[in-house]
């Protein structure tokens, strides 16, 4: 086999991205990718984050592809080698094994160690864990603000990088009028974090012949996209979870668009949030009972104190409605 270090692409790629990588590399389409070695994010140049492998590949011919690129420090030959963690420590009086650092990979370390019969001994570095946490905590907020006021005041922003950069930070990550603009930007996000990283959202209003078209720029702009097919599309690209907003009863406080609701929740198997029209609490139970909506958004009943979160839980409780206390 053959061991290639430093290979970078863009955090956004697939398989076929490192492929390409590769093949322009070896000068070959004649390999196969056998493992991962090393995988890790290049943050040194904000503008431009990348990922680096290490790979082991396979190919005819490897000592003449060697042979050509003996100059490169980056490849080189390699056996597979298979790590196989023994059953059980042999020399019971051996000096416990220290390890250095209680993260998940130390407390991983002592877990096996353990059960293999050692008695390994975990070094934590660094200031205590109720002394660290307020400064990470901290350090987490000033990273992720500074972020976002980038994103606010750089209006040339790449869009991919700021989902990018978001997905750090985030659980999800929510795409509207960019995904309209590209819809390869939901494949490509989805293939990166997993589709229930990414949320579609959509703004529909209804139109006199009774269908729906998608909306963008805050709901002002008519794309003329069906509803119907744009939420079958942004589900068949990678979104795991639609945001549907009704435009017709946003800010109304007069109950969702049920209809609308039903009419998309027929023809996809993702989780819906229904946003758009939430006036009181009959509302938000209501909508739970009569679509199957798996969440719903509310904002300034919440905003201006006209409905309490916990009155609301509360009685979606007493309907027998699943909800998190």
């Amino acid at each position: 086999m053959i061991r290639l270090n430093q290979i970078k692409v863009p955090i956004i790629h697939n398989e076929e991205t490192i492929k390409t990588k590769i093949e322009k590399i070896i000068k070959t389409k004649d390999f196969t990718i056998k493992n991962i070695v090393k995988k890790s994010i290049d943050a040194r140049d904000k503008n431009e984050l990348m990922y680096i492998y290490s790979l082991d590949i396979e190919a005819n011919n490897e000592n003449i592809i060697l042979k050509k690129l003996g100059n490169n420090n980056n490849i080189m030959s390699t056996n597979e080698i298979i790590y196989r963690i023994p059953h059980e420590c042999t020399a019971p009086n051996i000096t416990s094994p220290i390890i250095i650092g209680a993260g998940p990979a130390g407390y991983f370390c002592g877990l096996y160690l353990a059960k293999m019969g050692f008695k390994p001994i975990i070094f934590e570095r660094g200031m205590k864990v109720e002394e660290r946490s307020d400064i990470t905590v901290e350090e987490y907020k000033n990273r992720l603000y500074s972020k976002i006021k980038e994103v606010l005041e750089d209006r040339n922003i790449d869009e991919g990088r700021v989902l990018t950069e978001v997905a750090i930070f985030a659980d999800k990550v929510a795409v509207n009028s960019s995904a309209v603009a590209n819809p390869q930007l939901i494949k490509d996000c989805s293939e990166k974090f997993g589709n229930q990283c990414v949320v579609a959202a959509i703004d529909a209003r209804k139109e006199s012949d009774g269908t729906w078209h998608v909306y963008v720029s805050g709901g002002r702009k008519d794309t003329g996209i069906d509803l119907i097919d744009w939420a079958k599309k942004v589900v068949s690209l990678g979104a795991g979870e639609i945001l549907l907003t009704s435009m017709d009863k946003d800010g109304t406080k007069s109950g969702f668009d049920l209809d609308m609701l039903n009419a998309v929740s027929d023809v996809v198997d993702v989780p819906i949030i229904a946003s758009g029209g939430a006036g009181n609490i009959e509302h938000m139970v209501e909508v739970f009972e009569k679509t199957s909506a798996t969440g719903a958004l509310a904002a300034s009943i919440f905003h201006f104190g006209e409905v309490l979160i916990a009155d609301t839980k509360s009685a979606m409780a007493e309907a027998g409605i699943e909800v998190r206390r």
